[in-house]
């Protein structure tokens, strides 16, 4: 069984450390793994845990039109988030390796 998405976010913006993910990046992970009637409310449950202090937007670019944000978890509720959720069964239930992440993260950074 999937976990619900907003725990899926939250164990990969966990994972996704300091450096934070790009909410596309995000999309591409869950993208073959939630129906896109599910996956659709996402960027309303980044916005939701970014008024609430769960997030920092670390970036803002447009990209055909979007404005496309980078997300961190603030490193306050990491404690938090380790203490609530396993967050290796999340990404494991997903089928998401941590190594999947970081080459997001590097393509990115490279301009991949």
């Amino acid at each position: 069984m999937k976990p619900a998405l907003k725990y899926a976010l939250a164990a990969i913006l966990y994972e996704a450390g300091e450096e934070g993910i790009w909410e596309y990046e995000l999309y591409d992970l869950l993208k073959n793994r939630y129906e896109r009637s599910s996956i659709c409310s996402m960027r309303d449950d980044l916005v939701g845990f970014t008024n609430i202090g769960w997030l920092s937007v670390l970036a803002i670019r447009e990209e055909w039109g979007y404005l496309l944000r980078k997300y961190r978890l603030q490193s306050r509720h990491n404690s938090f988030i380790t203490y609530q959720l396993d967050v290796n069964s999340i990404l494991n239930d997903l089928n998401i390796r941590k190594e999947d992440i970081q080459r997001l993260q590097i393509n990115t950074a490279i301009g991949g």
